[in-house]
């Protein structure tokens, strides 16, 4: 990041720092002072159409973004929901949608604005390469397939280098013990989701002590038609649940959801993501035709850490 873009990066990071003790006591309030913070630092025609819709959504007060967002401040470590905020809707969404746009004119297709990265076998000098390459087109958000405990040292060792950069953990249920714990909350910029294929099991406990930022992910999509599940993952902290089956949510008739409430006089948000909708859709905002890319280990070892080569690769 140019030194001027890192001065920008620090103001609105004591910006939001001031705002969220601000959401605690006056929630509404504190939610129009992000978005109208967000709009302030818009540019380009789609950064600015997207924040005038985050604007009429805000000034709703029963909009379920509202709830989400005050549960995430309420039981969320502060600094991790300052840095995923401000990386997410700052660098990634305002910063890195410029470079985007200049990329995918360049190169005549749309560029991803988000890379899931499943390269088990790399280290992280040889990755770090490739999420600098991604940042200087303005790739600044990635989800990482994390399968033993030293892949997630390697995500570790990124996620210090690229403090700028918001991460997405996707972790088997052994994983999400005190030492990921401890590791996560000590670097802020990493959303944990944990992959959940047994519905009694919710290896969530370590997640809510430390209060990081995370959530559950499901193939299949029979445990989101399930009250009882999403319940009990609402009440084990979860923010949202990932969805990443082929057949949408919305399908064999049932009309489109995006939120879960539990039952009873407190009614609690639980965010639903479809990553095949909801991902393509959030990039369309910033350039036609972007989702995200999932990257295998093979195509980064055949173009030697090229991202360039790899995308353009993948685009034909």
């Amino acid at each position: 990041m140019e030194f001027k873009r890192r001065l920008m990066r620090l103001a609105i990071d004591s910006a939001v720092e001031r705002t969220i003790p601000k959401l605690k006591k006056d929630h509404n309030r504190g939610i129009r002072s992000l978005v109208d913070l967000g709009a302030q630092f818009a540019s380009g025609e789609r950064q600015k159409a997207f924040f005038c819709k985050l604007q009429e959504i805000a000034r709703n007060p029963k909009n379920p973004y509202s709830a989400l967002l005050i549960r995430a401040v309420n039981e969320t470590d502060t600094g991790i929901v300052k840095r995923a905020g401000v990386n997410l809707g700052y660098t990634a969404l305002t910063c890195g949608s410029g470079l985007l746009q200049n990329y995918s004119a360049k190169w005549a297709v749309p560029l991803p604005w988000m890379i899931q990265l499943d390269c088990p076998g790399c280290s992280a000098g040889q990755l770090s390469g490739v999420l600098r390459e991604g940042g200087n087109y303005g790739i600044l958000s990635y989800i990482f397939s994390v399968r033993s405990r030293e892949q997630f040292t390697v995500l570790a060792k990124l996620a210090k280098e690229f403090q700028e950069c918001l991460f997405w953990a996707v972790i088997p249920p052994f994983l999400a013990d005190v030492q990921t714990s401890h590791a996560v909350r000590e670097l802020k910029n990493i959303v944990v989701i944990a992959e959940v294929s047994d519905t009694a099991a919710f290896p969530f406990e370590p997640l809510k002590a430390q209060r990081l930022l995370y959530g559950f992910l499901c193939r299949d999509r029979k445990p989101f038609d399930d009250r009882a599940f999403l319940s009990a993952m609402t009440a084990s902290g979860c923010l949202f649940g990932v969805y990443t089956g082929a057949a949408p949510l919305n399908a064999a008739g049932k009309r489109e959801r995006r939120f879960f409430y539990t039952s009873g006089k407190r009614r609690i948000p639980l965010a639903l993501i479809d990553l095949q909708r909801d991902v393509p859709e959030i990039g369309g905002q910033i350039v036609p035709g972007s989702g995200y890319q999932v990257i295998h280990e093979d195509a980064v070892l055949r173009h030697q850490f090229d991202l360039e080569a790899i995308l353009r690769e993948s685009s034909r």
